[in-house]
C-alpha cells in the first residue's frame, strides 16, 4: 500500500530536523501543504467555523434568497458563540454573541434577522450578503459545535407553493483552503447558470485567482483575480470568468497572502432558481486513493441522476463505474460501465441509468422499476488522483427542475466509528430522509449500524434504531429511511442524529436530505443535501528527550501535528530545548509545501538547515540528509529513524542523527518521542 508512506512522511518531516537540531539546530516550526493558520487555532474546548455566505437578497428570474441557519451544540456543557459578520453588500459588518445550552440545536429561519437581534448592526431591509465566523467557546469537546445553513427562495408563482434551494455547513479551520482546489461539474446553457464565489477566511489580505478550464474541448478559457480583505466575499457569473463558458471546471488558487480562504460554486436552474452547491475538491484529498464512492444514483418515475466525471490531471483516465442496486439483475447486483476521460475533459452523463440501458449494460432492464444504489469508481492503474466524480439528482417541476448536487468520497475515508447529521426536520413545510451506504472496501461481509436521534430542543435521545433490516447493510449496500422523524421520533420537529457502526469491518457513508414539503407530493419537493460530520481533524502531540551520545548533553523535545485526514493536509510545530551545540536554540523556522503528491520524498532549502532531502518508506522507516549547512562549525548531517506503527496512529517516533563538523569528526544523537 502507498497511503502509509504518505502518512508516515507527515510525521517524519516534523521530527527529523528537530532530531538533528538537538545538537546543532534548535526548534522548528513548519506548515503542511494546505491548511493551518494561527488565527484559527483555539483551545481544545473551542472551535471556529467559517460560514462562506449568509444572505437576504434578490436574484435572477425574480428569486429572493434567504438563509436558514441551524446551530448545534451536541456536547455536555453550555457554549458561547461569538459572531463576526463581514458584509459584501448591504453593509452591517460587526459582531454579536449568543449562548447554546448543552445538547441544544436551534433552528433559525432567517439568519440575517437573527444576527440583528444578537447585536450585529445589519440594516433591517435591502439586499444583505456577507460571510460569518462563529467562534464557539465552552464546548465539552472541540467537535461538539456545528453550523448548518440552508439558503432558499420561493418557487416561481406558477409552481406549487414551497421553496427551493441548497444546504452547506460551516467550515472548520483544518478544512479551509490555502492550496489549489477545483470546482467541477460547472455549466452554462439554456437550462442552467453557474455562479462561483470566493471568500477570505483569515485575518490578512489574500489574492485569489480563478481559472476556467473548458471540459468540452472548446477554447473557452479565462481567468479572474481579486484581492479580498479579511472576511471578504466576491461572486462571479461563470461567463464573467470566461465569456464562452459552457461545460468545464474552475481551478482556484491563492496567488498572494498566507491566510486561509474558501471557494464554492452554485449551479442554478434558469426557471426555478433552485441551486446545487458545489464544494471545492483539494488535490491532496485524492493522493494515493484507489477509488471513489458516489453515495447514490437513482431512476424513478420522477427522479433521475446525472453523473459528472472531471479529469483535471494531465493523464488519461480509464474509469470503471460499478453501479450497485437491488434491482440490478446480475448475480452481484452490479452493472459496470467503463468511460475514458481525456486530460482536461469533463463528461456530464445525464440520466445515468438510462445511459446504461442505452448501452446494453447487463443487469439494467426496461424502464419501470425504481433503481436506487451507489456508484463505485476505479481507474486502470489504481490511482484516482486528478479525477472528480459527482452527481446531481433532480426531478421536473415549476417549469424547470428541482435537485441537489453531491460529490463522491475517496476510498479510505469512509466512516469506521461514528458520524453526525445536523438540521433534521419534520414539520408542515419540511421532511427529512436519511440514507446509509456500506463502501465494502475491506471484505464481503455486511455491517450493522445504530442510529440515535436527539431532540434538538434539549438534546434528549428520543429514539434508537438498530437490530432490524433497516440498519443492516450488505457489502456496497444502500438503504434509505424516508421521513425518519415521523417514523421513529413522532412529534419531534427538529433533531440531530448519530450513526455508529456496531459490527463488521467495512466503512460507511451516511447523509440526509431535507425536502420541501411535510409529506411526499407536497410543496416543491426540492431536496437539500446534508453531508455527514465526522472527526477528520488531526491533533496529536508527541513528547520525549534527545541525547547527544558523543558529548553527553541532553534536553527535551516535542512535536504537535495538526491537520485534516480527509484532505490529507497537515501542519506541525516542533520544539527542542537544552544546550543546543553549545548555545541556545535558534528562532523557529517556517516550512511550506513539504507534503507533495510525490508521497514519501521531499526536498527543501533552508537558510538555517541548508539543502534537505528526506525519504520515507511504507514500513515507517526514513532517511534524511542536510547538505551545505550555513554553519561555521557544521557542514552536513544524516539521520535515520522509525515510526511505530507507521501512519497517523503512530505511538513512538525514534531517530538517530550524525553531525559532521567542518574541522573533521562527527557527533551522534538519539531522539525518542512518545505520543501523549
Amino acid at each position: 500500500m502507498t497511503r502509509p508512506r504518505q502518512r508516515a512522511s507527515l510525521l517524519v518531516v516534523a521530527l527529523v530536523l528537530p532530531a538533528l537540531g538537538c545538537t546543532m539546530f534548535g526548534g522548528l516550526r513548519f506548515e503542511g501543504e494546505t491548511k493551518a493558520t494561527a488565527s484559527l487555532e483555539l483551545a481544545p474546548a473551542s472551535s471556529m467555523l467559517f460560514v462562506p455566505v449568509i444572505l437576504s437578497s434578490s436574484g435572477l428570474q425574480g428569486a429572493f434568497f434567504t438563509s436558514e441557519m441551524v446551530l448545534t451544540n451536541r456536547g455536555t456543557t453550555q457554549a458561547s458563540i461569538t459572531y463576526t459578520y463581514v458584509a459584501a453588500s448591504g453593509g452591517g459588518s460587526g459582531t454579536g454573541m449568543d449562548t447554546l445550552a448543552a445538547g441544544e440545536q436551534r433552528l433559525i429561519p432567517d439568519a440575517i434577522s437573527y444576527l440583528r437581534t444578537r447585536g450585529v448592526p445589519l440594516p433591517d431591509s435591502g439586499n444583505r450578503v456577507g460571510t460569518l465566523r462563529a467562534a464557539f467557546t465552552g464546548l465539552s469537546s472541540a467537535s461538539a459545535g456545528a453550523v448548518t445553513v440552508r439558503t432558499t427562495t420561493l418557487v416561481p408563482p406558477a409552481a406549487p407553493t414551497g421553496r427551493a434551494g441548497l444546504a452547506y455547513a460551516g467550515v472548520s479551520g483544518s478544512q479551509l483552503l490555502t492550496g489549489t482546489a477545483y470546482l467541477c461539474g460547472l455549466r452554462e446553457n439554456a437550462s442552467d447558470r453557474t455562479n462561483v464565489a470566493i471568500q477570505n477566511a483569515g485575518d490578512a489580505d489574500v489574492r485569489i485567482r480563478l481559472t476556467f478550464l473548458a471540459g468540452d474541448g472548446s477554447s473557452a478559457t479565462g481567468s479572474v483575480e481579486d484581492t479580498l480583505s479579511p472576511g471578504g466575499f466576491k461572486q462571479y457569473r461563470i461567463t464573467d470568468i470566461s465569456a464562452g463558458a459552457a461545460n468545464g471546471f474552475i481551478r482556484a488558487e491563492r496567488t498572494s497572502g498566507s491566510g486561509p480562504w474558501y471557494a464554492y460554486a452554485v449551479i442554478n436552474d434558469n426557471v426555478t432558481s433552485d441551486g446545487s452547491f458545489v464544494t471545492p475538491l483539494v488535490e491532496s484529498a485524492l493522493l494515493n486513493r484507489t477509488g471513489l464512492t458516489l453515495p447514490v444514483v437513482v431512476e424513478t418515475s420522477s427522479f433521475s441522476t446525472e453523473v459528472v466525471l472531471t479529469n483535471f490531471s494531465n493523464v488519461s483516465k480509464q474509469v470503471t463505474l460499478a453501479y450497485v442496486a437491488d434491482t440490478v439483475s446480475t448475480a452481484d447486483k452490479t452493472a459496470s460501465y467503463t468511460v475514458a476521460v481525456a486530460p482536461g475533459q469533463q463528461k456530464i452523463l445525464p440520466a445515468y441509468v438510462q445511459l446504461l440501458r442505452d448501452n446494453g449494460v447487463p443487469g439494467i432492464g426496461a424502464a419501470g422499476p425504481t433503481y436506487t444504489g451507489s456508484l463505485f469508481a476505479t481507474v486502470a492503474g489504481g490511482d484516482v488522483g486528478g479525477l472528480f466524480l459527482g452527481a446531481r439528482t433532480s426531478n421536473p417541476g415549476g417549469g424547470g427542475r428541482y435537485g441537489l448536487f453531491y460529490a463522491s468520497r475517496p476510498f479510505g475515508t469512509a466512516v469506521t466509528t461514528e458520524a453526525w447529521l445536523y438540521g433534521l426536520q419534520q414539520n408542515a413545510e419540511n421532511r427529512t430522509n436519511l440514507a446509509l451506504i456500506s463502501t465494502g472496501e475491506v471484505d464481503s461481509n455486511p455491517i450493522t449500524l445504530r442510529i440515535e436521534i436527539f431532540d434538538g430542543a434539549n438534546g434528549n435521545r428520543v429514539a434508537t434504531v438498530e437490530g432490524d433490516p433497516t440498519t443492516t447493510l450488505a457489502r456496497r449496500g444502500f438503504k434509505q429511511i424516508g421521513t425518519i422523524l415521523n417514523q421513529y421520533a413522532a412529534g419531534v420537529p427538529q433533531a440531530y442524529a448519530r450513526v455508529t457502526r456496531t459490527s463488521g469491518q467495512n466503512g460507511f457513508i451516511v447523509y440526509a436530505v431535507v425536502n420541501d414539503g411535510g409529506n411526499p407530493g407536497e410543496r416543491s419537493g426540492d431536496g437539500a443535501f446534508v453531508g455527514l460530520d465526522t472527526q477528520t481533524s488531526v491533533n496529536a502531540t508527541f513528547a520525549g528527550t534527545w541525547r547527544n551520545t558523543t558529548f553527553g548533553s541532553a534536553g527535551n523535545a516535542s512535536l504537535t501535528i495538526t491537520g485534516d485526514s480527509y484532505n490529507q493536509t497537515f501542519s506541525g510545530t516542533s520544539t527542542v530545548d537544552g544546550n543546543v551545540f553549545g548555545g541556545t536554540p535558534p528562532p523557529p523556522e517556517m516550512y511550506a509545501n513539504i507534503l507533495t503528491p510525490a508521497g514519501g520524498t521531499f526536498t527543501t532549502h533552508s537558510n538555517f538547515y541548508g539543502d534537505v532531502t528526506m525519504t520515507v518508506l511504507p514500513n515507517g522507516t526514513f532517511t534524511m540528509t542536510a547538505e551545505n549547512i550555513p554553519s561555521a562549525s557544521v557542514s552536513r548531517a544524516t539521520c535515520t529513524g522509525t515510526i511505530t506503527p507507521p501512519g497517523l496512529n503512530a505511538q513512538t517516533i525514534a531517530a538517530t542523527a550524525t553531525i559532521f563538523f567542518r574541522a573533521g569528526g562527527s557527533a551522534n544523537t538519539v531522539t525518542t518521542l512518545n505520543r501523549r
